[in-house]
């Protein structure tokens, strides 16, 4: 994953997966 900023938080959507660049929490942290 490599969005998954977080560990912690990468198992669901997180903001930090606004970092990639996705507007809004990419379902496939799932």
């Amino acid at each position: 994953m490599k969005y998954a900023t977080s560990p912690s938080t990468s198992r669901c959507s997180s903001p930090l997966t606004f970092s990639s660049g996705s507007p809004l929490p990419t379902p496939i942290t799932y």
